[in-house]
């Protein structure tokens, strides 16, 4: 009798029961989750050299960095740091390619994997300032599929910006610069 009890409830409440149902659903999608655990990145081989291409779409500069995954990527540095550490990011979700003034810049990296091989993933870093400068909108975009920032733009206007002072002033990182 217990069962039937349930099921005639279901039925009854059988909207509010889908309601719920979904709204569980969309919050574990839309959990915000960091760069790097949006990136996979802990199943890389820590010792295994990186390769990064810095391109600023913006202001038409390009820099290629290498160095260690532990060593580029890790926490204590001071550039890939923040970024990956801190900047959570929720998603995917559709999105529309129109931004007002953007400040628009590209990662590619080559990374390595514990069995030999490399995987290239590709993040492009939005920053939409709009109408003025005061109030923007952050998203990334990683391999062509875009994510809303819930944290963290300032830390990506930090990165961007030190990314740029680094084409003319390299001591932020203990990399290699390869050109």
């Amino acid at each position: 009798m217990g069962i039937e009890v349930i099921i005639m409830l279901l039925k009854k409440y059988r909207a509010i029961v889908i309601i719920v149902f979904i709204s569980i659903l969309l919050a574990v999608y839309f959990r915000p989750r960091t760069l790097w655990d949006t990136l996979e990145l802990e199943d890389m081989e820590s010792n295994g050299i990186t390769y990064c291409t810095f391109s600023d779409i913006s202001q038409v500069n390009t820099e290629n960095w290498s160095g260690t995954a532990s060593e580029l990527l890790g926490q204590s540095n001071e550039l890939f740091g923040p970024l990956l550490h801190e900047v959570s990011i929720s998603g995917p979700v559709f999105y529309k390619n129109s931004v007002i003034n953007p400040d628009l810049v590209n990662l590619y990296l080559s990374l390595p994997k514990q069995n030999g091989v490399y995987h290239s993933r590709t993040i492009e870093l939005i920053l939409s300032y709009g109408d003025t400068s005061d109030a923007y909108s952050a998203f990334i975009n990683i391999d062509k599929r875009g994510y809303f920032v819930t944290s963290g733009k300032s830390v990506i206007a930090l990165f961007i910006q030190k990314a740029r002072n680094i084409m003319t002033d390299s001591s932020f990182l203990p990399l290699e610069i390869v050109d």
